[in-house]
């Protein structure tokens, strides 16, 4: 049995028209495509800082060799399992328990701003806590974890998914269940034009600020200034 964490990042490959969709009615199909690419790029930049072991969950289940010759080697990766998104991330963290990892980590690729501390501080919780999450600012959450010998299948079910009592559920049934949660600071993610406006406020100095997510941006505000001045 191994002790290390595996970090397991949720991607879906960028096809035009078919990931954020709520952006797209804002910035068009093209500029959505090269944005959401580059908050995967971001984000696996971040998880790859911390050197643990690094899973690659992707959807749809026949995208594989698609999603290599995009993101290249030097992580494991393997389809998403059927269902929605809760029996998907369910089904993720058996697969790292069965093949051996103590604890892991589920991180989604629409935050392309979380600080590598924050990620760092789910990690190292997990060992004096039965799981981890992190808050977003819409409801949802952005991170969850699991020691192997707390996991709970029962958080994914009946969740009402895309709203906003994702998180206040999802923490019930965890309290319920009488674990010892760690509590992450609240994150926000990047879903409507109002969360990029304030993503580029948050960047606009600092590390992130020649992010691959803050190029994008960049470009698609000289594209359509309009837009970005209203």
């Amino acid at each position: 049995m191994t002790t290390e964490t595996c970090i397991i990042l949720f991607i879906k490959y960028p096809e035009k028209g078919k990931v954020k969709t709520r952006l797209s009615k804002d910035l068009g199909d093209d500029v959505t495509l090269d944005l959401y690419r580059a908050f995967a790029a971001d984000i696996l930049a971040t998880v790859r800082k911390t050197g643990l072991p690094l899973r690659i969950c992707y959807a749809p289940a026949d995208a594989g060799d698609k999603v290599k010759a995009w993101l290249g080697d030097g992580w494991e990766d393997a389809p998403q399992p059927e269902g929605d998104l809760g029996a998907r991330m369910e089904g993720a963290f058996r697969q790292a328990f069965d093949d051996g990892f103590e604890r892991a980590v589920i991180i989604g690729s629409d935050i392309p701003d979380l600080p590598l501390r924050i990620i760092n501080q789910a990690v190292k919780s997990l060992a004096f806590s039965d799981a981890v999450i992190g808050p977003s600012v819409d409801g949802g959450y952005y991170l969850i974890g699991f020691h192997q010998d707390t996991f709970l299948p029962v958080a994914f079910y009946g969740i009402p998914w895309s709203s906003p009592r994702v998180y206040p559920e999802t923490m019930a049934l965890l309290e319920n269940a009488e674990l010892r949660v760690h509590g992450l600071p609240k994150w926000p993610d990047v879903d409507t034009f109002e969360d990029v406006r304030e993503f580029m406020k948050r960047n606009a100095s600092g590390e992130l600020s020649g992010s691959r997510t803050m190029q994008c941006l960049e470009a698609a505000r000289a594209s359509l200034p309009r837009r970005f001045a209203s």
